[in-house]
C-alpha cells in the first residue's frame, strides 16, 4: 500500500497535520539534494521513498510532508491592506511603459494570485529544468519553448507608439494563423483578460495588439537574470525552465518580505508571459496537480502539510518526483517536512477511532 490516508476518507488531509505537525521537522537541503539525484523510479507510485510506512534514515522510518510555503501567509493581509497594496500597485507600474492598458476595474483580480495560469508555468518550468539536467526526462516544455518563439516575433513585427509596442489586426490575424499550425492559439490564451486581466498575455485595443506590459517587464527580468548566468541570448529558450524558477525566487524574496504589491506583479507578469496550450495536460500535470492542489486545499480548508506517499500514489508520474520536489521547495514555493513513521501511524489510528 503506497497511501498514508485511506484513499476513501480524503478529508483526513487536514486533520492528519494538525496531530503531526507539533512533530515535524524541516528537512535538511543535503536530504533534499540526496533525494533528489537518487530518485529515479519511472513512476513515482514504486518509488521506495514513497511508500506508507515511511522511507529509511538513520535507522527509523520516516514520512515526508510538503505544505504550500509558509510565505503565502502573508497574503492573508491582503482583506486588511487591500487599499493601500492596490495604491502600491498602481504606484509602481506608472514607471511601466504602457502602465495605461492595464484594466484596475477591478481590484480582486490584482489581489489574488492566478493559481491554474501560475500551475502551468511551474509544470513547463519543471519539464524544461528536468529536461537540460537528464537525458531520459520525457517532456522538455516545447510549448513554452513555443510561446518565446512567438512573442519574439510579435516584437520583430511591433510598431510603437506612446503606449509601447503593439502588433496591427492584419500581422497578427496572419501570425495567429500560422502559430495555430503548430498547435498554439494565442487568442485563446487573450480569453484570461475577461477572467484576470493582471495575467493576460496580449491586450488589444483600437485594432492593435500589445504585449502586456507587466508581461515586458517580466521578459526583462528573465533576460537579466539570463546575462547574470551566463547564457547567451541564442540559449534563453533553451533555459527558460531555470530562468523561470529564478524568477519566482525573486517574488518569493518580496512576499517573504513582506513586499506583497512587488510580489503579486512579479507573479502576474511571470504568467503573463507565457502563451502555453490549454491541452498540453500532460506536460502541466505537476502544476495542475500538485501545486495548484496544495494551493487550492490551503486556501480552501486551511489544509497545511501533505503526506508526499499520497502525492507521489496519485500522481503516477513520470517526472523523477524527488527532483521535481527540490526545483520547488529551492524556488520557495514550498516547505518540505518529515514526521516520525510511527508518530504518523499513531495519528491514523486516532482518526479512525473518531
Amino acid at each position: 500500500m503506497s497511501r498514508v490516508i485511506p484513499v476513501n476518507t480524503p478529508s483526513w488531509d487536514y486533520s492528519l497535520w494538525e496531530l503531526v505537525k507539533n512533530h515535524a521537522a524541516q528537512i535538511p537541503q543535503e536530504d533534499i539534494d540526496y533525494i533528489a539525484e537518487r530518485d529515479s523510479w519511472p513512476s513515482s507510485r514504486k518509488s521506495e521513498y514513497w511508500v506508507s510506512d515511511g522511507r529509511e534514515h538513520n535507522g527509523q522510518r520516516i514520512i515526508d510532508f510538503i505544505s504550500l510555503s509558509r510565505n503565502f501567509e502573508n497574503l492573508d493581509q491582503i482583506p486588511v491592506l487591500a487599499d493601500s497594496i492596490m495604491e502600491d500597485i498602481q504606484r509602481k507600474s506608472r514607471g511601466i511603459v504602457g502602465s495605461e492598458l492595464l484594466n484596475f476595474e477591478n481590484s480582486e483580480d490584482w489581489l489574488e494570485v492566478n493559481w491554474p495560469i501560475l500551475a502551468k508555468v511551474v509544470g513547463a518550468a519543471v519539464a524544461s529544468v528536468g529536461k537540460s539536467e537528464f537525458e531520459s526526462w520525457p517532456y522538455s516544455g516545447k510549448d513554452a519553448k513555443l510561446s518565446y518563439k512567438f512573442k519574439g516575433e510579435i516584437r520583430k513585427l511591433a510598431k510603437t507608439n506612446p503606449r509601447g509596442n503593439y502588433v496591427e489586426d492584419k500581422e497578427w490575424k496572419t501570425v495567429l494563423v500560422r502559430y495555430r499550425d503548430k498547435k498554439l492559439d494565442p487568442s485563446s490564451a487573450i480569453l484570461r483578460g475577461q477572467s484576470h486581466p493582471p495575467t493576460c498575455p496580449i491586450i488589444s485595443k483600437g485594432g492593435k495588439h500589445y504585449p502586456n506590459p507587466l508581461a515586458e517587464e517580466s521578459h526583462k527580468m528573465l533576460r537579466e537574470i539570463n546575462q547574470e548566468s551566463g547564457n547567451s541570448a541564442k540559449e534563453f529558450r533553451d533555459y527558460h525552465g531555470t530562468l523561470t524558477f529564478k524568477a519566482i525566487e525573486k517574488a518569493m524574496d518580496n512576499l517573504s518580505a513582506g513586499n506583497i504589491a512587488d510580489f503579486l506583479m512579479k507573479i502576474h507578469g511571470i504568467c503573463a508571459g507565457h502563451v502555453m496550450r490549454e491541452e498540453a495536460l500532460i506536460l502541466h500535470k505537476i502544476g495542475l496537480h500538485l501545486v495548484s492542489n496544495l494551493a487550492t486545499r490551503k486556501t480552501t480548508r486551511d489544509v497545511g502539510g501533505m503526506p508526499v506517499p499520497d502525492i507521489a500514489h496519485s500522481l503516477n508520474t513520470g517526472f523523477r518526483f524527488g527532483f521535481v520536489l527540490k526545483i520547488l521547495h529551492d524556488a520557495g514555493l514550498i516547505d518540505w517536512y518529515t514526521v516520525d513513521a510511527e508518530r504518523v501511524s499513531e495519528a491514523i489510528a486516532e482518526l479512525k477511532k473518531m
